[in-house]
């Protein structure tokens, strides 16, 4: 079936923003006078909406953790963030193919705009899913479904680009493709124990992968 959409994750798939995360989540501890949690601890945590994040991290009421936190995020964020190998080829081609794109995320909307109306890239997205459009994160598949219902297509035309086994779930769940790639925060091992339709090690496979399928011509 035709490809007439594709949807991406932000954080480990088009960006990567990880160093900003972490020094925000080391400024939160600091401010409630906490022990700060490892660098680790924290990048595992990613794929999760933020207030699950460091309900996962700490006993801290998490709104009031979420509040620090994104005070600084909102004023280092743009500067401390970058577009990963490929993601500006990757949807300029689907700009150019006539092939329609959003992105779904765990990252708060207004954030994610921010960062990517900094790196130029904004204008290419024109459904946009936060955490705070839904009742239910990922994986539950209404992230995406609301997406498709923005761009009034349903799930068989279109395909999910992630970096997580949250992703996939989603993706499985929505019935909608997916690709996983492996640059960013979870193992091949992780995404390929979850079934995805195929494995990118970067966004150049990934666009091979949408050719593959019919999303446009080699």
């Amino acid at each position: 079936m035709t490809v007439k959409a594709v949807l991406f994750d932000l954080d480990g798939t088009l960006i990567d923003s990880t160093e900003a995360i972490v020094d925000c989540f080391y400024h939160t501890f600091d401010v409630i006078r906490a022990p700060r949690p490892l660098r680790e601890q924290i990048v595992s945590t990613i794929s999760l909406t933020l207030e699950n994040q460091f309900a996962t991290l700490t006993d801290h009421d998490p709104a009031e953790c979420a509040r620090i936190y994104r005070e600084k995020y909102f004023r280092i964020g743009p500067a401390m963030t970058t577009l990963l190998e490929g993601a500006a080829s990757i949807l300029e081609r689907c700009h150019v193919e006539g092939v329609r794109t959003g992105f779904v995320t765990s990252k708060l909307r207004a954030a994610s705009e921010l960062l990517l109306e900094n790196l130029a890239v904004l204008h290419y997205f024109e459904a946009r899913i936060g955490p705070e459009d839904v009742v239910h994160p990922k994986p539950h598949p209404e992230p995406l479904l609301k997406a498709l219902d923005h761009l009034n297509l349903e799930p068989g035309v279109a395909v999910y680009l992630g970096d997580t086994p949250l992703d996939v779930q989603a993706a499985r769940a929505a019935g909608i493709r997916c690709a996983a790639l492996t640059t960013g925060y979870a193992s091949q091992e992780q995404l390929q124990a979850e079934n995805p339709h195929m494995i990118c090690a970067n966004l150049a496979q990934a666009a091979d992968w949408l050719a593959e399928i019919g999303a446009w011509t080699r």
